[in-house]
């Protein structure tokens, strides 16, 4: 199938983590986790803990993928432009699709805000997952594909209003 990219930036979450697993396994695709280190306008270094948390991110992706079989291509990218980062790279490696994660209409994985612009761009094919609210249950997640409009699928302004 090819690859599928898996933006972070913050916030690791292990029901996420399992879910792109799982989707690249079954898909039989590479899995590109794209960890992004923010850098403010007025500050052209990144705080330490947010260098080690990207460290431990694409460390834990690697050491599940590993023991699920699936192969991944880790990427790291200090950047002023979290959606525009995330883009090119999507382009770039002409990925499949963008996986994407809530829970409670919050975003997981990246900030609400990157998720809903990317939704809104549209740039690149996405899967948005909807994780469940009680982070101590194991659920399958509800997988949203988008590749255009549908009717019975939330918009990216429902979603963050939390609009049924």
């Amino acid at each position: 199938m090819g690859t599928i990219l898996l933006p972070f930036s913050y916030g690791i979450d292990n029901v996420a983590l399992e879910q792109a697993i799982i989707q690249a396994r079954d898909h039989k695709a590479t899995l590109v986790p794209l960890s992004l280190i923010c850098l403010s306008g007025h500050q052209d270094s990144p705080r330490l803990e947010l260098i080690q948390q990207s460290k431990d991110f694409l460390t834990l992706v690697q050491q599940k993928a590993s023991r699920a079989g699936v192969h991944v291509e880790r990427m790291e990218s200090f950047t002023y432009d979290e959606v525009e980062t995330i883009q090119k790279v999507a382009l770039e490696l002409q990925c499949a699709y963008i996986l994407l994660f809530a829970r409670q209409q919050k975003g997981v994985l990246l900030p609400s805000e990157t998720i809903l612009k990317l939704m809104h761009n549209h740039i690149r094919p996405y899967f948005l997952s909807s994780l469940p609210a009680h982070k101590g249950v194991i659920m399958l997640a509800e997988w949203r594909f988008r590749m255009r409009p549908q009717r019975g699928i939330k918009s990216a302004r429902q979603i963050a209003m939390g609009e049924r």
